[in-house]
């Protein structure tokens, strides 16, 4: 499964997930409101007593599956699980109260236009829709296990409230995941178009220092040999000096080569990512290197997740981590920090080092432009393009002598704090 099909689904089970935890609210209503029509409408006690059996073992179901839901996300087969529990539940329900006849049918085809909404054109919508058809045709042909209630129009009145309550809670969930995936998915597209322009004219840029740092000497080199040459008078020599020009010339030819074409990106396996187990696990990485330094590490995450390629940003913040602990000749601490927004994740990578100028914190995250002596910025560089692929941002708020916080910007693609789209 390719990153938008993955993040379709992740969205989709998000929004199924959000459903099935406000669901046992809405039924609770209709069943409490429908029981006093029953009890106000005469109907006999052992009807009472089965059909308010029925419906609060289904309600109990709903309830315990919303409290499951809590720390989880559904998955696909969960759902249909519970889509055709709740036919059965609605179909014999129904069968208390009238068969065909009974006012709570209205309710019967909330699960199947949720299943349609979430399913689509996918095998699970039909299993379904078969069984609403199943459900119908067993209420048409067996008799029914209880008569049709006194207050029947304003039972189906509250049945229909119901279920148009369901349909508004399923398809509006539902289509917000779908505008939060397009919306995704269009961050990811337009940060991966300007990362390859951005590394398009970096390369450029290297392109050109390598010309400069090898075209000069080898130059010279081949002057030199071509020099030498005149000189030589022996047949041996004349060859082996022939075949050093021949190989200058085919490593020039190569250089122009390589100066011609631009690396290409490598794919991006984006997946949900619990932000603070990244955090630790750098922090860990890092530990021996910022002892060394004389240099505390400190984790500060209120929990997040991040819908993002992990080896990319585990390389990234690493990048990030060895260079504000090399900001830090005097020790100091280093802390690694992780916030959660409504719709993206800023993750904080804080140093009280020596900071940096402001002409060149303005060239951060270009290749060979680096605050340190001796840098090459390449790490900068590096972690600024791990951000834009995913549709986010690199930025610096860094001054000399008051430390330097970078700040990376993931959107989260929607997964929700301490949630899992796998729905493990």
């Amino acid at each position: 499964m390719g990153a938008p099909e993955r993040l379709r689904a992740e969205q989709l089970r998000a929004a199924s997930t959000a459903f099935l935890r406000i669901r046992p609210v809405v039924v609770a209503i209709g069943i409490a409101a429908n029981g006093a029509l029953l009890v106000a409408g005469g109907a006999p006690t052992w009807q009472l007593r089965a059909h308010g059996i029925t419906l609060a073992i289904g309600l109990a179901a709903f309830v315990g599956e919303s409290i499951a839901l809590r720390r989880r996300l559904v998955g696909e087969t969960w759902l249909l699980v519970s889509l055709l529990a709740t036919v059965a539940m609605l179909g014999l329900g129904c069968s208390w109260t009238g068969g065909l006849r009974s006012p709570m049918l209205p309710v019967m085809s909330a699960p199947i236009v949720v299943a349609l909404a979430a399913f689509g054109r996918d095998p699970r919508a039909r299993i379904v829709l078969g069984a609403g058809v199943v459900a119908a045709l067993v209420l048409l042909l067996a008799p029914p296990l209880g008569p049709e209630p006194a207050l029947a129009p304003a039972m189906a009145a509250v049945s229909w409230a119901v279920a148009l309550a369901l349909f508004w809670l399923a398809l509006i969930g539902l289509g917000d995941a779908h505008v939060r995936t397009a919306a995704a998915l269009d961050r990811m597209r337009l940060g991966a178009i300007e990362e390859a322009a951005a590394r398009a004219r970096e390369t450029e840029a290297l392109g050109a220092r390598v010309a400069h740092e090898v075209r000069n000497p080898l130059t010279a080199i081949k002057a030199l040999v071509q020099l030498v040459s005149t000189a030589v008078t022996g047949t041996r020599d004349e060859e082996r000096l022939r075949v050093a020009l021949g190989e200058i010339e085919r490593v020039e030819r190569t250089l122009s080569e390589y100066l011609s074409l631009a690396r290409p990106l490598t794919d991006v396996v984006p997946e949900s990512v619990e932000v603070a187990d990244v955090l630790a696990e750098l922090a860990a990485v890092l530990e021996a290197r910022a002892a060394d330094a004389g240099v505390g590490i400190e984790v500060r995450s209120g929990g997040g997740r991040a819908f993002v390629d992990p080896r990319r940003l585990r390389e990234a913040l690493l990048n990030l981590g060895v260079n504000a602990i090399e900001a830090m000749p005097n020790g100091g601490t280093l802390v690694l920090e992780s916030a959660a927004a409504p719709d993206c994740m800023r993750i904080h990578v804080r140093d009280d080092g020596v900071g940096i100028a402001p002409e060149a914190a303005a060239r951060i995250g270009t290749a060979f432009a680096s605050g340190r002596a001796g840098g090459t910025g390449l790490g900068l560089a590096l972690a600024k393009s791990v951000a834009r692929m995913h549709g986010g941002e690199l930025e610096v708020d860094s001054a000399p002598g008051r430390g330097t916080t970078m700040t990376m910007t993931i959107p989260t693609g929607g997964a929700r704090d301490g949630e899992d789209p796998a729905g493990r």
